[in-house]
């Protein structure tokens, strides 16, 4: 969900010029391609599929050529090799590899917290696995919900950026969303005590500092 939202902002981000725009577009599909190669070199057994793949690949490399699109291969030791690592249309270059948390940073400036901590579990990383209580619904829910309303904001600036929209009143009701969940689950546990609510028993699943901060 975070890389696809992610790479979607990038796609049509309307500060960037139309050219680029294209050349990153057309970044995408020799990429799939190159992976695919990647990792069928692994697998002895998967020769006839190995071939397909780099077949495809040459006739697409041959395509872009043909239409102008530069296709660039990595250079090792002085030697071209057959690594394709990135295309260039009109002087705008777009790599293949794309670079997560400087895309998180670029497109998810309000949630600095979200790509580490989707990231840890994503890993299953000690440090986050490990401060997980067991049958805690309201913690489940809420680390649900929350990264989906971080990402329906990055998502909306995107688009209605670049169809010149106004994003606002889209945004308005993301954070009124938002809002209600910090309100209901965020509150403070000593005056909310046996109430629950949809996310959970009300004062439990925020951490007093993200409250404190979206509260002011």
């Amino acid at each position: 969900m975070m890389e696809s939202v992610l790479l979607s902002c990038w796609l049509v981000d309307a500060e960037k010029a139309p050219e680029m725009r294209v050349a990153r577009a057309l970044s995408l599909l020799p990429s799939v391609y190159q992976g695919a190669i990647d990792t069928l070199q692994k697998f002895p057994s998967q020769g006839e599929e190995l071939a397909r793949k780099q077949q495809a690949s040459s006739e697409l490399i041959a395509l872009y050529r043909k239409n102008r699109v530069e296709v660039v291969r990595k250079v090792k030791g002085g030697q071209v090799t057959d690594l394709a690592t990135s295309v260039v249309f009109r002087d705008n270059k777009a790599a293949f590899s794309r670079n997560i948390t400087q895309l998180a940073q670029a497109y998810l400036p309000d949630s600095p917290w979200l790509y580490p901590l989707l990231s840890g579990a994503a890993h299953s990383e000690s440090w986050l696995l490990s401060g997980i209580n067991t049958g805690t619904l309201e913690q489940s829910l809420n680390s649900i919900f929350m990264p989906l309303l971080a990402f329906g904001e990055a998502y909306a600036r995107a688009l209605c950026s670049y169809f010149g929209m106004d994003a606002r009143p889209h945004l308005a009701a993301n954070e009124r969303r938002l809002k209600a969940m910090v309100l209901r689950a965020g509150t403070p546990a000593s005056s909310a005590a046996d109430k629950p609510t949809a996310f959970g028993d009300l004062g439990s699943g925020f951490i007093e500092e993200f409250v404190s901060q979206r509260q002011r």
